[in-house]
C-alpha cells in the first residue's frame, strides 16, 4: 500500500554479480529472480519440460573415502570376497576416474575395491590424467 502511487525500482546488479531465476522442484516456494557471484549461480538441466537443478555451487573435485592416512584391517574372520572397501569421490564432473598405485581402474564416483595388504597411493584424475586430489592408505 505504501508504494500504491509510487512503485519501487528494482536496483541493477554491480559487476560479477547476476541474476538468475530460482525454480523449486514441487513448487515448495515460489519461483524469484536471486542474485549470485557470477560462476555460483544454479546450473539447471532440462529434462522434458522441467528444469531439474543440477547444483548450487561448483564442488572442487576430491576424494570423500578413504581419508588421507587410514589403516585398513583385514578382518580373518570374513571372507576375503566379502570384505570390500569404497572410493568415493565428490565431483562436479562426472568424467573422472581413478588411479591406484599408478594403475588407472574404473571411472565411476564410487567403486568397490578388495582389499590386499600393503601400501597405497589413491588419485582421482580427470579425462587427461591430470590428477585432482590423492590420498595414501595402508592395508594390514
Amino acid at each position: 500500500y505504501l508504494h500504491h502511487n509510487n512503485p519501487g525500482v528494482t536496483p541493477k546488479p554491480p559487476a560479477g554479480v547476476i541474476v538468475k531465476k530460482i525454480r523449486f522442484q514441487e513448487n515448495i516456494e515460489s519461483e524469484r529472480d536471486e542474485w549470485f557471484i557470477k560462476g555460483t549461480e544454479p546450473i539447471y538441466l532440462m529434462t522434458g519440460e522441467t528444469p531439474v537443478l543440477r547444483n548450487t555451487i561448483p564442488v572442487m573435485p576430491h576424494i570423500t573415502y578413504p581419508p588421507d592416512g587410514i589403516i585398513i584391517a583385514i578382518d580373518p574372520d570374513i571372507p576375503e570376497e566379502r570384505q570390500m572397501v569404497f572410493f568415493e569421490a565428490e565431483t562436479s564432473n562426472i568424467n573422472f576416474g581413478w588411479i591406484l598405485n599408478n594403475e588407472k581402474i574404473v571411472n565411476m564416483n564410487t567403486i568397490p575395491w578388495t582389499p590386499k595388504q600393503g601400501r597405497y597411493r589413491l588419485s582421482l584424475v580427470d579425462e587427461r590424467n591430470r590428477i585432482a586430489d590423492s590420498v595414501e592408505f595402508e592395508v594390514r
